[in-house]
């Protein structure tokens, strides 16, 4: 599903997976229509009280609220929707970059979190800045 925002020039556009699931269904499309409206007016509340530094702040909070609300929710295969393993556990990737500088972010085969994509985010967070989310991110940006 996909919206585009005049009032700041960017589009969302967000793809609730391949699998033969509920994603594809009328409801599934529904539901992804609602998560980009939810993110974009998100956006632009975030926008009106704390208006963003720059397009890549704006990208950033954008991909990660979205994917946050694709890992919230059971209809589709991020998250609490993720298959799960032969243990019975979901193990969970996600990635984020930001583009102008490629620095980026990952965690891969993580479990007991909730939303890995902010774990992403602050590992990306971390190559930008230089401090260290933890002494278990393997350099130069994954955890695992």
């Amino acid at each position: 599903w996909a919206r585009m925002e005049s009032r700041f020039s960017w589009v969302v556009v967000v793809h609730g997976g391949a699998s033969s699931g509920k994603s594809g269904t009328r409801s599934g499309r529904k539901k992804l229509e609602e998560i980009v409206n939810a993110v974009v007016e998100k956006a632009k509340q975030h926008h009106d009280l704390n208006p963003f530094s720059s397009l890549c702040e704006l990208a950033q909070f954008l991909t990660v609220q979205s994917v946050c609300s694709l890992e919230d929710d059971p209809q589709f295969n991020a998250g609490t929707g993720s298959s799960l393993n032969e243990d019975g556990k979901a193990e969970c990737d996600a990635c984020i970059m930001e583009g102008s500088s490629g620095a980026f972010g990952s965690v891969g085969a993580v479990d007991l979190v909730k939303n890995p994509i902010v774990l992403a985010q602050a590992i990306l967070n971390d190559q930008i800045t230089g401090n260290p989310v933890s002494d278990m991110v393997l350099q130069p940006v994954m955890l695992v």
